[in-house]
């Protein structure tokens, strides 16, 4: 089930092989801020991952921008943007607090 604030999904509660021994649930909720998301204009992109709930790990934001993802109550990333003068992400550091060693900061390129 996915939940809905508007137009951008925020939630969903997935279950893989539904009626199975190995059946799995969990919870994901994304979390935004109330910046511009560089990629808003990007027709199809927030139906692609309507489209594959168990494939993508959260949400893009559809005007806005990620900043965190939990499953089940628990932090599984954070995004910590920078912003320029026209309210536009200028750089990012993304944070996993279970796997380190894919840490990393971004800076965003406008022309």
């Amino acid at each position: 089930m996915i939940y809905f604030n508007g137009n951008q999904p925020y939630r969903k509660e997935v279950t893989q092989y539904p009626g199975e021994t190995y059946e799995t649930t969990w919870v994901e909720e994304t979390f935004f801020d109330n910046n511009v998301n560089p990629f808003n204009s990007v027709i199809g992109l927030s139906e692609i991952e309507i489209a594959c709930p168990i494939v993508n790990v959260g949400y893009q934001g559809i005007s806005n921008n990620a900043t965190e993802v939990k499953i089940d109550g628990v932090t599984d990333w954070v995004i910590v943007l920078a912003y320029n003068a026209n309210n536009m992400p200028d750089t990012e550091d993304f944070t996993d607090p279970s796997n380190p060693e894919y840490n990393s900061t971004s800076q965003y390129i406008y022309n």
